[in-house]
């Protein structure tokens, strides 16, 4: 499933970000553009794990501490709803394509078996008491509307 995705990320990106120069577009050889997907990913997985330890730390204020960090700290990335909410938002896109109904991914991360917090776990709830998208991540229905989640989700 893994390689399916990629190959299908590295097609919908290379199909559609390298067009004709002549249009105002750059081209992008497709190993290239699997490097700096896979870059984008390392980053992102680096970033969940440096910040884990401040995380609810540092509210309204500066984080004044050193952070130890280490490569293989990366590991721990996988068990971080920064990177596993989006994962299955990426399955979702790969069981239904990207052009998928936003009720879908809902239902997916409504049934993924692993832990939620605030508005994600409010989604969750919602698609289980029959509030699909978008009413869902309304303030009405979703008292955590304005947290952070879905920035999160949006890198």
């Amino acid at each position: 499933m893994k390689k399916n995705f990629f190959l299908w990320l590295t097609f919908i990106l290379v199909s559609v970000s390298c067009k004709n120069s002549t249009d105002g577009f750059r081209t992008i050889k497709p190993e290239v553009l699997k490097d700096k997907i896979a870059g984008g990913w390392a980053g992102k997985m680096i970033g969940v794990t440096y910040g884990a330890p401040t995380e609810f730390r540092a509210q309204s204020k500066i984080f004044g501490d050193s952070i130890k960090w280490k490569p293989s700290d990366i590991k721990g990335s996988l068990w971080q709803d920064d990177i596993y909410v989006q994962l299955t938002f990426l399955m979702s896109m790969d069981k239904y394509g990207i052009d998928a109904h936003a009720k879908k991914f809902q239902e997916m991360l409504a049934k993924a078996g692993y832990p939620l917090w605030h508005a994600n776990m409010q989604a969750r709830k919602n698609y289980y008491d029959s509030i699909f998208v978008p009413a869902s991540g309304s303030p009405e229905y979703n008292l955590h509307a304005d947290d952070i989640d879905f920035q999160i989700e949006a890198d």
